[in-house]
């Protein structure tokens, strides 16, 4: 096998929770599901840990700081989409700071929803995760897309 064969990207993810809303964004310009919501978040680098990456992540794309103890990791997903990646959703309801949008070439919008009123262009993983928090049934689970 080569090595091209068994690389994959980690992506690590922020399903942020407020008085019963979840935080997305709107992606513009990131070449992976551009024009749809997800949850803050983006790719670890070489020599951070999952909750060290979305930290940074955090504080890039909403300009707010969770700390890494208050995070608990409820969703896994093995995306074999256009490209290979594993996403890590991680969870919590506390942060300091007022979300904004930092990066306005790569987010156009962003905003509090309530989880049974997502918007209809949201992405596949994003729904699926809080649909199952918002049915009591969110763990560590394996979603795979076709």
């Amino acid at each position: 096998m080569e090595t091209n064969d068994i690389l994959a990207e980690v992506v690590v993810e922020l399903y942020l929770e407020k008085d019963n809303k979840v935080l997305l964004q709107k992606r513009a310009n990131t070449n992976y599901e551009d024009g749809k919501y997800g949850f803050v978040g983006g790719h670890v680098a070489k020599g951070e840990t999952l909750k060290q990456a979305l930290v940074r992540e955090v504080k890039e794309e909403a300009g707010i700081t969770i700390d890494e103890n208050k995070l608990d990791c409820v969703f896994i997903a093995n995306n074999t989409g256009k490209k290979n990646c594993i996403n890590f959703v991680f969870k919590t309801n506390e942060f300091d700071g007022i979300p904004q949008i930092m990066e306005k070439d790569k987010c156009t919008d962003l905003r509090w929803f309530e989880p049974t009123k997502l918007p209809e262009n949201i992405i596949k993983l994003e729904r699926q995760v809080i649909q199952d928090s918002n049915n009591g049934n969110i763990n560590i689970n394996e979603f795979k897309f076709l």
